[in-house]
């Protein structure tokens, strides 16, 4: 797996308002855009994701969507409350430059991407460790497997054998950490959505947490 872009994220947190998490992006996103000589975007699932928050309103005319057509070469790209969708949106707008993930816990905790992609967690001012060894090799495989979306036969059933693997080895008691560190490579959307029914399959329904 790689990632081509410098990291950063702002995790949720109970006790932080959205809107004080934006800030904090914000902030962090245009500092990287002045020094990277061109302006920062916005990326969500939907314009109306925005709406309350009065710090992204400046974003209206930089403001990309899973609906949005072309792309744009930015100095820093911010997604703000995104879904896999966007995330690998976001992604692709942030190649070569930066990206700064405001954190929706839903559907997955973005611990994993973060940790893949050696994001500096903004509140603390830490960089988040890197995978153990173990659990990216494992991740490079099922990506691999998964170049097609993991369609039945070949690629879903080494997929299967491989997520056998790791939960004999305790490797899938946090599915949020294993599917949003594919977030960093070249696995779809639609990939990842059909993985995580895949390791239901072999390790059972989501616990649901507080």
């Amino acid at each position: 797996m790689s990632y081509t872009y410098e990291a950063a994220w702002v995790p949720f947190t109970v006790d932080r308002t959205i809107e004080a998490a934006a800030e904090i992006g914000i902030a962090w996103a245009e500092r990287v855009a002045a020094r990277n000589g061109r302006p920062a975007v916005l990326v969500s699932d939907q314009k109306n994701n925005t709406v309350g928050v009065d710090a992204l309103g400046r974003y209206e005319d930089r403001h990309f969507t899973l609906r949005s057509s072309g792309g744009t070469t930015a100095g820093a790209v911010i997604a703000y409350l995104p879904s896999p969708h966007a995330m690998k949106l976001a992604t692709r707008l942030a190649h070569g430059n930066a990206l700064v993930v405001v954190e929706l816990q839903i559907p997955w905790r973005l611990k994993g991407w973060a940790r893949a992609a050696g994001a500096v967690d903004l509140p603390s001012g830490d960089r988040e460790l890197g995978l153990d060894d173990g659990l990216k090799k494992q991740l490079e495989t099922l990506e691999f497997y998964g170049n097609n979306g993991y369609p039945r036969g070949y690629g879903r059933d080494h997929a299967l054998r491989v997520l056998r693997e790791m939960q004999a080895e305790g490797q899938l008691g946090d599915r949020d950490m294993v599917l949003s560190a594919l977030l960093v490579g070249k696995l779809s959307s639609d990939g990842l959505e059909t993985l995580d029914k895949l390791i239901t399959e072999v390790a059972g329904s989501r616990t649901c947490t507080a």
